[in-house]
This record gives C-alpha cells, sequence and structure tokens, in this order.
C-alpha cells in the first residue's frame, strides 16, 4: 500500500473515531440532562408527597379532634335527655296530651289499669299521668270507667308548692266527629291534699254501656276496641318567676349536635378525599 492510501485510511478512521466520540459526548449529556430532569421531577413529587403528608396529618388530627368534640356533645345530649326525656311530654297553658287507650275488652277483662305517658303540667311544672281503669274501681267497679290523676316525682319538685291545687279537665273523645265530647273537670284544692304518689279522680267516669254508637247524638267513643281521652291541668299554686329553660336548652343542644355531626361529615370526607390524592400521586411517583 502506497504512502498516500495509507494516510487517507488513517484520516478516515480518525474522522470515524472523531464522530463516535463526539456521539457518545451527546448522548452522555443527554443522559445526563435526563437524568437531571428525572431527578428534578422525582425531588418535587417527593416534595408534593411530603406536602399531602404533612396536609393528611393536619386533617387526621382535625378530625380526631372533632370525634372527640362530638363524642363528648353526645354524652352531653344522652345527660341532658336523661334530665329530661323525650316521652314526656310538657304541656303549655293553651296544650292538651291526648292519649288512646288500646285493647279495651282485654283491659277490662283482665281489670288492668291503663297510664299514659308522664307529663309535666307546664315548664318547671308538676309531674302527672293519667290512670284508666277500663274495668271500674270502687263504687264504679263492672259498670263505669275509672279515671284519675296521679302525681309523680318530678325534677321541680322543691321549687313547687304543695299540695298541688288546679283543675284537670278529662275529654273522652267522640271518634265520630268533632262534638259531642264528654267532659268531667276536677278541682284541686287545699283539702285534696295531691302530693307525689297521690291519685285523685272519677270512679264512675263513664258508663261502659254509653261506649258504643249512639245515633240520635251521632257519638260513639269505643271504636276499633280503642279510646281516645283529652286531658288539660290548670295550675293555680305554680310560681312563674321559676323559669325552666330545658326545653329550650334540649332544642339548642340538638342543633349545635347537629351542626357538629355535619362538620365532622365533612372532615372526614375530606380526609377520605387526601388519602385517595396522597395514593394516586405515589402510584404516579412510582
Amino acid at each position: 500500500m502506497q504512502t498516500g492510501e495509507v494516510e487517507a485510511v488513517s484520516a478516515s478512521n480518525f474522522n470515524e473515531t472523531l464522530e463516535e466520540a463526539i456521539l457518545l459526548r451527546v448522548n452522555q449529556r443527554l443522559q445526563s440532562d435526563q437524568l437531571q430532569a428525572l431527578s428534578n421531577k422525582v425531588k418535587t413529587l417527593y416534595e408534593q408527597q411530603k406536602a399531602l403528608l404533612e396536609q393528611l396529618d393536619t386533617e387526621a388530627t382535625n378530625y380526631e379532634t372533632m370525634s372527640g368534640q362530638q363524642m363528648q356533645l353526645s354524652q352531653q345530649l344522652s345527660e341532658q335527655e336523661k334530665i329530661l326525656p323525650q316521652h314526656i311530654e310538657v304541656l303549655s297553658e293553651v296544650e292538651a296530651l291526648i292519649f288512646e287507650v288500646s285493647g279495651y275488652t282485654s283491659k277490662k277483662e283482665a281489670k288492668t289499669i291503663f297510664y299514659s305517658v308522664p307529663f309535666y303540667t307546664h315548664c318547671g311544672g308538676y309531674k302527672m299521668c293519667v290512670c284508666v281503669d277500663a274495668g271500674g274501681c270502687d263504687i264504679g267497679t263492672g259498670t263505669h270507667l275509672s279515671v284519675f290523676t296521679k302525681i309523680l316525682k318530678g325534677r321541680y319538685d322543691n321549687q313547687l308548692s304543695w299540695p298541688f291545687i288546679g283543675t284537670v279537665t278529662y275529654e273522652l273523645l267522640n271518634q265520630l266527629s268533632d262534638r259531642g265530647h264528654f267532659k268531667r273537670v276536677y278541682t284541686f284544692d287545699i283539702n285534696t291534699s295531691m302530693h307525689v304518689g297521690s291519685s285523685w279522680g272519677f270512679p264512675q267516669f263513664f258508663p261502659h254501656s254509653s261506649l258504643y254508637h249512639y245515633p240520635a247524638t251521632n257519638t260513639q267513643y269505643l271504636l276499633g276496641d280503642t279510646l281516645y281521652f283529652r286531658v288539660s291541668v290548670k295550675v293555680d299554686n305554680h310560681k312563674p318567676w321559676l323559669v325552666c329553660t330545658d326545653k329550650i336548652n334540649m332544642e339548642s343542644l340538638r342543633m349545635m349536635y347537629k351542626k357538629k355531626v355535619e362538620l365532622c361529615s365533612y372532615f372526614y370526607l375530606l380526609f377520605f378525599f387526601f388519602f385517595f390524592f396522597f395514593f394516586v400521586a405515589l402510584k404516579k411517583c412510582l
């Protein structure tokens, strides 16, 4: 091989080597840039993940706080409801207690006494219930309904005047129309000596024979083996300056409890969404 040809081959090899070196350098630079970009992306994702974890921890703390407040509020509500249970009625001056006595025949045969739900005569008043003896008692045994009022031990007994003085109006309701209701009024005075545990009323309140349909007056008090009574109370010796706020407090507490529950539900939902987005971000990172 001649000298010129050797030089040409050497130059060609040199050029190829140079190109390969340049390409290698370029590839290395590209890979370095890609690695840097990937590193920056990982760093960004790490910062986002860290921020999400911090927010998640904050929301978890808030949720635990709200849960604790909800439990505390629930306990307070339970304590209030122990003081004034929901099944106890509180009458106002214009309200009356209406209740039904079902299973009249069986109660009459078994000589079972029916007791109405307990009620307070007014907010801060006397606690009472109405007793209905379907078969009758004393001089009304076997012939009449007997109806009595019983004074129960109440929360406000120490604030009240004793004995109870006032009037109780009993009405046996006509189930065919809003007229013809049978009404009797019992007046309690100082001589009645109505104290806790006492029962007073009418042994001969209404005859059994008149409970059924009477076309002349369009009245029927017993229908479907059920009787309906309406009772109202007028208290003459209560102390109006001792205002009872239980009813107001209970309603306010229920509203507050409802708002707290809604707020806790909101935080719970927010907590769930943070968990969801955290796992989505983590999945993309991986």
